[in-house]
């Protein structure tokens, strides 16, 4: 089970990661005003880049909080149930906290908290500060690393404000229809390269218009094939209706992606699938006529 927590967690991280330069403003800058460290295992770590965003997930709200420190380093915080001021028990309420001590090796150096508390002290619209501690053990063998006197404080951005990502013909590496609605998408791939045996490389394509996104994973990424979304794979694909006001997210129920054409650095191919609103089953889109050509980065991990 921790293991699966462990890759659910990572592959939100991926995401984040990965996405839109553009978008990561959305979730937050940070700015001189935020800050996070910790005591691990006894040692004063501050860490240089913290972001923060609460996402409205019907109907609750959850709060993510990622810091890094460097390009090593990274501790994430989530609370599916986020309720304000409040003290959070680790091992009673919805949460995931990792910490990763080496990015470029995530399976082998990634912490899951087993116990311990996040307590939120202040939250308005703009601020959040709080303190933390917990145990945590590897995900990967029973070592533990001990977490004591952490607090933040972070700035949160308004994401009414985002920045819109302008479509144009020199960009447009990316179109569908959307319930027969013709759009054009300024897309960008990375393939997140595995370096340990048991892991699996994956492909992550996401495209913008304006503020509406298209996301796709193809997990186990082995170049040109059709890709099903089903039970039995990690397949994703998601459209987002407005990035910067919560509007909804639609995940694919079902549908595939075909890779015609691959090489060490660009992708080509089609996609399809039907979407279903996150936590309104009634509410579907249809996504029909997909196309995808670009180049990608590799990245190692």
């Amino acid at each position: 089970m921790r293991n699966i927590i462990a890759k659910t967690s990572l592959f939100c991280l991926l995401l984040l990661a990965f996405s839109c330069a553009k978008d990561i403003e959305y979730l937050n800058a940070g700015g001189d005003a935020s800050s996070l460290k910790v005591k691990i295992d006894g040692n004063l770590t501050e860490f240089q880049t913290v972001t923060a965003v609460i996402m409205d997930v019907p109907p609750k709200k959850a709060l993510q909080i990622i810091a890094s420190k460097g390009t090593s380093q990274a501790l994430s915080i989530m609370l599916s149930d986020y309720q304000g001021k409040k003290t959070y028990d680790l091992s009673e309420d919805p949460s995931i906290v990792s910490f990763t001590l080496d990015n470029k090796n995530p399976l082998e150096t990634t912490f899951l908290a087993e116990e311990g508390k996040v307590v939120i002290t202040s939250a308005s619209a703009t601020t959040i500060s709080g303190t933390f501690e917990f145990k945590a053990k590897s995900i990967s063998d029973d070592s533990e690393r001990i977490f004591k006197e952490g607090s933040f404080t972070i700035t949160i951005a308004d994401p009414s404000k985002n920045p819109s990502i302008p479509v144009n013909p020199s960009n447009a590496n990316m179109k569908a229809k959307i319930n027969n609605t013709s759009l054009s998408f300024a897309g960008e791939a990375n393939l997140i390269k595995a370096t340990q045996p048991i892991a699996m490389n994956s492909m992550m394509i996401n495209g913008y218009s304006d503020k509406k996104m298209l996301s796709i994973m193809i997990d186990d990424y082995k170049g040109v094939g059709t890709y099903e979304i089903n039970d039995t794979n990690s397949h994703m694909m998601m459209y987002t209706l407005d990035f910067s006001q919560n509007a909804g997210d639609y995940s694919a129920i079902s549908g595939k992606i075909i890779v015609t054409s691959s090489t060490s650095s660009s992708i080509k191919g089609t996609f399809e699938f039907i979407g279903e609103k996150d936590n309104d089953s009634s509410n579907k889109i249809t996504v029909k006529e997909g196309t995808f050509e670009m180049s990608y980065k590799t990245v190692s991990m």
